[in-house]
Formats: structure tokens, sequence, C-alpha cells
């Protein structure tokens, strides 16, 4: 919940920046893709609506309801890995907040288990990296970050690797833990390792950087609605593409969205040869795209009154599509 909001609102400041500049160009690189964040398994790929989780094949384009819980709101950040689907589970009833917990479940949608509460989690050489969170269900703003901590796939033997109540999201990359946290002068993209020690500074600014990629020994992110890169060993970052919000990262190609004629683009830059290529339009904004083995599922808003949100299958170069599931999310 909290890093879809976050993409809402980048993708509105990038909306109300490309007004008042004029940008019209369909725009450059970044985006992610690390195998601790695969959502496809075999021929199928998962995905979530609100509390239900999905499977559908690749092939076919047939969906399958794996579980659904009554108790949660939504299911987020899935990752599908060795026959387990890792995600966050949040239980807030409704829009205004947040109760997160690191959740599992067979892909047969059977043995299904809540492990701690927080958030973010990675799953990466056998254990759980997640930002562990302190709240009481009940109590809709009592949300507080304790920490990047690691914890076994069976929920076991957590283990605090950064203390902090200012870290906003990380990522694992090559044995080292990348994060962003807020400051009182400045905010800081930071690299430690992996069972903790001291932090090193990449980079600082006014803004907080989002939406942590990792790819070919570079970090992207997104700052200041523009998208930067920055070697894994150095400390200069630089700019990348002006007025796009990072989405998604695979196989040499950069996925992106920028807005240009009224629409929002879902498109993709071939790394090697900087070629860009527009995928897919919306009349509102993707908020979210995963991009796994030459497929994606792309989240997007639409002008409708009922149903207003879709999930959307195709292949990487945007072609064969179709849509999974449409519903309406406020």
């Amino acid at each position: 919940m909290k890093k879809k909001l976050t993409s809402i609102i980048l993708a509105l400041a990038i909306i109300f920046t490309c007004a008042f500049t004029g940008v019209s160009e369909a725009a450059q690189i970044p985006a992610t893709s690390t195998p601790a964040a695969s959502i496809k398994s075999g021929d199928y790929m998962y995905y979530s609506v609100y509390n239900k989780i999905y499977k559908v094949n690749t092939s076919t384009k047939k969906s399958t309801l794996v579980y659904s819980n009554s108790n949660a709101w939504s299911f987020d950040d899935l990752i599908v890995k060795d026959g387990w689907i890792y995600c966050v589970m949040d239980t807030f009833q409704g829009t205004g907040g947040y109760y997160p917990y690191i959740f599992k479940v067979r892909t047969s949608g059977k043995d299904a288990k809540v492990l701690k509460k927080g958030s973010n989690p990675v799953v990466y050489n056998g254990y759980i990296y997640y930002l562990k969170e302190s709240f009481t269900e009940g109590s809709w703003d009592s949300n507080k970050v304790i920490g990047i901590y690691r914890m076994s796939l069976s929920g076991s033997s957590d283990k605090c690797i950064k203390k902090s109540s200012s870290i906003n999201e990380f990522i694992v990359y090559k044995s080292k833990i990348y994060y962003t946290n807020y400051g009182t002068k400045s905010n800081y993209l930071r690299r430690i390792g992996l069972t903790g020690g001291t932090s090193k500074i990449m980079s600082s600014g006014t803004y907080i950087p989002v939406n942590l990629k990792a790819y070919s020994d570079y970090i992207y992110f997104n700052y200041n609605s523009h998208i930067y890169k920055i070697k894994t060993s150095s400390t200069s970052k630089s700019r990348i593409i002006s007025n796009a919000q990072l989405m998604d990262l695979s196989s040499g190609y950069v996925y992106y969205t920028t807005y240009k004629s009224g629409y929002c683009y879902l498109s993709r830059m071939k790394i090697s040869t900087k070629a860009k290529t527009d995928l897919l339009k919306t009349e509102l904004w993707f908020s979210d795209v995963q991009v796994d083995s030459g497929y994606m599922i792309a989240t997007y808003y639409y002008d409708s009154y009922d149903n207003n949100t879709a999930k959307y299958l195709c292949t990487t170069s945007g072609k064969n599509g179709q849509v999974l599931k449409t519903y309406y999310s406020s």
C-alpha cells in the first residue's frame, strides 16, 4: 500500500511537471528485475487483486484463484520462489491506514502463514529480508518503521541488520543492501553488508530516492520526478530520463512511463542502443508493471465510473495482450 501510494504521488507529480514544462518526448532509461522478485513459475505468472491471489497461464491467458483471505484487505509485493508465494498482507480494511504483515502461502494455496509485522520483503540466499514495522491494529496512525531485519523462510531466527526508523525502502543486490533514508537536512541512498555494520553514503540530496532497482552493477531510482542511475561502487549519480517514472527492468530493457498528448505511455528502452518503443497507453496512469521471462503484468487506471483499474497481461513487446481483471480502486 505504501509503495502504491508513493507511485501514485510520483505519477501525479510527473503529470504536473510535464504540464508546466511542456515535456512531450517519449523519454529514456531504467527499472528493476532481480531473481528475488520473480512472479513467474513455469507457465504461470502470479498477481493479486485486493485480498485474492491469482495465477494466469501465459499461453492460454486463463486465470485461476490460488488463495483468498477475508481478513486481508490486500496482498502486495508478490515474490514466487520454490513453490511458495511471499508477499505483504495488509489487514487494514480500507484505504486510510496500513497494517502490513510478511506472509507466505504455497503456490497450491495451502499452508498459509503470517510471519512478522513488516513490509518490503526480499527473498535472498535462503532468507527473507524485510522492513520490520510496529503498529497497533485499531489505531490508524501507529505505524513505525523499526529497521531492516532478516528472518528464515519459516519466519524464525529474526535478526536486526540495520535499526533505523527513517528507512524508506531497500533492495538486495550482489550481497549488498541498498536502502534510502530520511535525514534532518538531507535524504540518502546508502549501502550496507548483508549482516549489517557501517553503512556507506552513495548519494544525498533534498529529495528521497524511490523505486530502487538493480541491474548490471548499477542502482536505478527516481529522484524528484526524474530517473537516475549510480554505479554500485560510485558516489556520483547521473540523470538518464527526465519527467518519467521507473517501473521495471529486464533482459537489457528499461520499462518506464511518461506523459504526452494527454495519455500515460508505458515504454521501454534497450540499454545497449538507447532505442525507445512505446508499448501501451492509458487515459490516467500505470501504478505497477512487473516484467518476468518475456511477459509483463501491468496495472493501470482508466477513466470509468464502475471499474477504473485493470490487470493486463502481454508480452514484453506489448503484443498479444489480454485484460485479466477489472475492478474499482479508490
